[in-house]
């Protein structure tokens, strides 16, 4: 913060107005509106995202999920301290890009959300609420919008609670915005007159930028959200808000943004402090500061606006002081039971100051230390890491995600939106005789010779780590690819530190189906697939790997699948036993912060019969790894992950089959180079070959023998407004493995991700799924026979649905290698 910053700040402490700007989606803010109303306006600004955009396309990177909402979290993050807001998200997941207002609020529990929404305006307390949404159309949008009207009215209700989140609600106040807004599009042609309009393209006093740089910033801090960081969808210089509860001619009509509204007018001692301030010389403020801050803190005033207040003043004071402090550890990480050195730094430049009464998290450092204008003081101690601490999880995965798509989040989490910090540094400072208290987090810092100096959070990790291969485990594959098939299960563990210890190996059966009085029943009484007991000694990041055979016993016959194999570890420490069950990854990209997260590893057996054509297959626009390979190793198919360029008209005869996936590199097609790949397998299905496409990218789809164009919309689970109808050639369904189309209907949550809007004559629906709203329905596969082969195009959420372990996923990918074999009566 510099002394521009700290004057606009002292000019905020006047203004009472708090603004909650609501969408589905990070990046589904108004940056340069928010920035606006936060640095012009002085309004305390927050922005609620429904979801952290989990299903959203990544343009930053591959990761999709739970990986992408991490990502998401921490770019909003960054992006709110920029353009100077709030960031809040509910506890609902993203469901991709939905075709109706039925499918989303078909999965989701709409009186969780609601709950939700209710408890973010009891929270925030906005005067004012702002959408991206209007309230009139039969879309996910406008249904967000009408539940944002209803929450509102149920925020002031005092008779309204939540059973699911009820400590959450504990100590809020009932509380109503007086204005909903609808944020118009810039391009929307519509009449303007009833509309409040907003000039923000004008210039920050404190920065000298404007507000659409000010947006453009933020936008580049959400580098996965959009595809064209040269083309950000900045506003116009005026833009226009419309009300959705009553007409307004002005934004803060019939709100009170002064203090009067708290009891206690300190209005005047705020324009005087402001009338004095000196840019040069900003500690001379600082009695007059710490005076306010004492009388604001001894007042009467309503306890939301004190702590507001007081926060804005601190956060001035230190400023004004020339004080920064950091806390930070030698270390990226530590392990739990280990000792680590930390230090913690305070830089005084301004103002004699006092320190005392250090805290990191349980740990208590009694010291009283005075600091000189213009000196620092460093404090270094040793610091042990309990293994009864927590090893550093997002608190959002901290339970099992809700079969509604939402996160379980505890209570005590409803206020943060991330929680990168394991631990942090808590101190008193004395200014002026007045006590600070300063909670800064624990951070580590390295130095890149392209990025300068880089500050990660300091996580705290398990001692041991522990993985497992394969996620899903099919045991009863017949047919081409049967002698290529390995029904092993790869145990691997990691230690984190050096010792001798006894230690115990183990991977439970749980899950086991039987039947007991005519009913089948699951068993949670813990069998073993594999138990030993050694004693090792380890130093850090040695790996240990056991390879265990599933053996045809191990098989759980007349089930289709059991639930998990679940491997742990348990050494012995200090007399007593410590088991060990997940793994870290680490989502890394230079313009976030370095995200570690616990994950744990279980292995579903599929014991249904899978039968397969076919032995040798290429993977085009694919990931090594991702859940489409993984399906094609597990059925037994040798795959080769190959690129546009090694597939030559030689090369292809080697393939049973051609999959295209759904990996668009970031680097621009050479088209040429797809024009010649395009032809070569035309040629190539032409003369008998089997070409798959799962892409939902129409520059992807061009490589099939005939145009089409995609939608990328999810189809959800709802049987009460879905039908799934057969046409065409069944045999995608018969041969070699026999699917009932009902069935596919019943998949978990997303059951495609995409589908044909427009496709060329040639191509035929091989299935439809029907809106039993009004008879349409959509194509998500297609197949199309050109020679003596076949094309085909599905967007059937397959992969995800085969890494849930889903039989008929497997089985239907199954089929469509086999497809040309049965068609040609097997001669390929």
């Amino acid at each position: 913060m510099n002394n521009s910053q700290s004057f606009n700040n002292i000019q905020s402490l006047n203004m009472f107005a708090r603004v909650l700007y609501v969408g589905m989606h990070p990046g589904d803010e108004d940056t340069q509106l928010l920035a606006y109303l936060s640095k012009h306006k002085h309004c305390d600004i927050g922005y609620l995202s429904l979801t952290r955009g989990e299903e959203m396309a990544n343009y930053a990177g591959y990761e999709k999920g739970i990986d992408l909402g991490i990502i998401h979290t921490q770019e909003l993050s960054n992006a709110a301290k920029i353009a100077g807001f709030e960031p809040l998200i509910t506890c609902a997941m993203d469901l991709g890009n939905y075709p109706s207002t039925k499918e989303i609020f078909g999965v989701w529990d709409e009186d969780l959300i609601m709950s939700n929404l209710v408890w973010a305006i009891r929270y925030f307390r906005p005067d004012i609420i702002i959408t991206p949404y209007n309230n009139d159309k039969d879309s996910a949008g406008g249904i967000l919008a009408s539940l944002i009207i209803e929450a509102n009215k149920r925020a002031s209700n005092k008779d309204y609670n939540s059973i699911q989140l009820a400590g959450r609600f504990n100590f809020l106040d009932t509380v109503s915005a007086k204005q909903i807004f609808w944020d118009v599009p810039d391009s929307l042609q519509i009449n303007r007159n009833d509309c409040i309009p907003v000039y923000t393209n004008q210039t920050d006093e404190s920065s000298g930028i404007t507000y659409n740089e000010i947006a453009k910033q933020a936008y580049l801090c959400e580098r996965s959200v959009f595809k064209d960081l040269g083309n950000l969808p900045l506003r116009k210089d005026t833009q226009y808000l419309k009300p959705l509860l009553s007409s307004s001619k002005s934004l803060f009509e019939n709100i009170d943004t002064s203090w009067s509204r708290t009891g206690n007018d300190f209005h005047n001692e705020v324009d005087s402090i402001a009338a004095q301030f000196d840019f040069l010389h900003p500690e001379k403020s600082l009695k007059n500061l710490t005076d306010l801050y004492q009388q604001i803190n001894q007042s009467g005033i309503d306890n939301f606006w004190k702590k507001i207040k007081l926060q804005q003043l601190q956060n001035i004071i230190l400023c004004c002081a020339g004080i920064s402090t950091e806390a930070f550890c030698d270390k990226p990480f530590g392990v739990l039971g280990q000792d680590y050195d930390f230090s913690v730094s305070v830089k005084n430049n301004l103002s004699d100051i006092k320190i005392s009464n250090l805290h990191i998290n349980d740990s208590i450092y009694q010291f009283d230390t005075s600091l000189a204008a213009k000196s620092n003081y460093l404090f270094t101690k040793k610091f042990h890491l309990s293994l009864d601490d927590n090893a550093y999880q997002p608190f959002w995965l901290n339970k099992p995600i809700r079969t509604t798509q939402s996160y379980r989040i505890d209570d005590s989490m409803t206020d943060k939106l991330i929680d990168t910090a394991c631990y942090s540094a808590t101190f008193t400072l004395i200014v002026n005789n007045l006590p600070l208290t300063i909670k800064t987090p624990l951070v580590y810092h390295t130095f890149d010779r392209m990025n300068g100096d880089i500050v990660e959070p300091f996580y705290a990790v398990e001692p041991v780590l522990v993985s497992q291969q394969p996620l899903v485990l099919l045991t009863n594959v017949t047919g081409d690819t049967k002698a290529n098939k390995n029904t092993d299960i790869n145990l691997k563990f990691r230690t984190m530190f050096s010792g001798t210890m006894f230690t115990i190996v183990e991977i439970q059966k749980l899950g086991k189906i039987s039947t007991k009085n005519g009913q089948a029943t699951t068993s949670d009484i813990p069998e073993y697939l594999y138990r030993s007991d050694t004693t090792v000694s380890f130093k850090p990041n040695d790996v240990f790997k056991i390879k265990i055979p599933f053996k045809d016993n191990d098989v759980q016959k007349n089930v289709a699948k059991t639930k998990s194999l679940i491997p742990s570890v348990l050494m012995n420490f200090s007399g007593n036993g410590e088991s060990f069950d997940s793994n870290i990854k680490e989502i890394n990209y230079n313009y976030i912060p370095n995200v570690l997260y616990n994950y744990h590893d279980e292995t579903t057996v599929v014991n249904d019969e899978i039968k397969t054509k076919g032995k040798h297959v290429a993977y085009l626009f694919g990931l090594p790894d991702d859940a489409l390979n993984n399906a094609l190793y597990q059925l037994g198919y040798k795959t080769d992950d190959v690129s546009m360029e090694k597939l030559n008209l030689d090369s292809l005869k080697n393939y049973d089959a051609i999959i295209i996936g759904n990996y668009l590199p970031k680097e621009d097609l050479d088209t040429n180079v797809l024009k010649t790949t395009q032809f070569n397998l035309e040629n190539y299905v032409y003369k008998g070959g089997t070409l798959i496409s799962f892409a939902n990218d129409d520059e992807l789809n061009f490589l099939l023998p005939h145009s089409i164009t995609t939608a990328s919309q999810s189809i959800i689970k709802n049987p009460l407004a879905l039908k799934f109808v057969a046409a065409g050639d069944s045999s995608l369904f018969s041969y070699p493995n026999k699917i009932d189309i009902n069935s596919i209907a019943n998949w978990n949550n997303q059951l495609a991700y995409g589908f044909a809007l427009q496709y060329d004559n040639h191509f035929q629906p091989a299935l439809k799924i029907q809106s039993l709203k009004d008879n349409s329905f959509v194509a998500p596969i297609l197949y199309t026979h050109d020679g003596n082969g076949i094309a085909i195009y599905c967007n059937l959420d397959i992969p995800s649905q085969a890494l849930n372990a889903q039989p008929d996923a497997f089985k239907l990918l199954a089929n469509f290698i086999a497809f040309v074999h049965h068609n040609n009566n097997g001669n390929h």
